[in-house]
């Protein structure tokens, strides 16, 4: 890791370092909520040729954008499933390294589909459950709508209730910053 803290706009800076310092060549990952597929090819990036990615999105719109972005990065490593996140027990079986939640809604979509509390709780509750040792999950939250407040609230809600001894989670966010600025939680699960 480097030595000197890279300029620092948004929380994905952030998040890009955790990922760094998280992942490993060969590792499983899964991508909650694909959106254009920018997290998608990120993971894909980290994790490599031997690696695998798992997205969902509830959205043919994204799924599809996701797949032509990642086709077009010569990727082949991957599967990409138009569902909800919190069906992903239904496809994900084995354990897996990490997860990416970046919710809200699709850029450029449609701004009255959001992702909603319920299902994105149903989905991090499941996806604990399938984390190796050491796993993460990340989860940006973008509090500067409705929705996203709401969601926000939630998340930050339900993760201070999270057992320390199973997982720590940490609260990034600018604090300085005007119209509720993004913010990135990030789990990991104790050995």
């Amino acid at each position: 890791m480097s030595s000197r803290i890279p300029s620092i706009g948004h929380v994905q800076v952030f998040q890009k370092m955790l990922l760094e310092e998280s992942l490993q060549e060969g590792d499983r990952v899964l991508d909650a909520t694909v959106g254009n597929g920018h997290d998608s090819l990120m993971l894909l990036e980290y994790v490599g040729p031997t690696g695998f990615l798992i997205g969902f999105d509830v959205q043919r719109e994204a799924v599809e954008n996701t797949r032509s972005k990642l086709e077009q990065a010569g990727k082949n490593n991957f599967q990409l499933i138009c569902d909800t996140h919190a069906e992903l027990g239904k496809y994900v079986l084995e354990p897996f390294q990490g997860a990416l939640f970046n919710l809200g809604y699709l850029p450029t979509g449609n701004k009255g589909c959001t992702t909603l509390w319920t299902s994105t709780k149903s989905a991090i509750d499941q996806a604990m459950n399938l984390l190796l040792p050491n796993g993460f999950i990340g989860v940006m939250t973008y509090p500067g709508h409705d929705s996203g407040m709401e969601e926000d609230l939630e998340i930050r809600g339900f993760f201070a209730q999270v057992n320390q001894k199973e997982f720590q989670i940490a609260q990034i966010e600018f604090i300085n910053q005007k119209n509720n600025p993004p913010k990135l939680y990030w789990l990991t699960k104790r050995t």
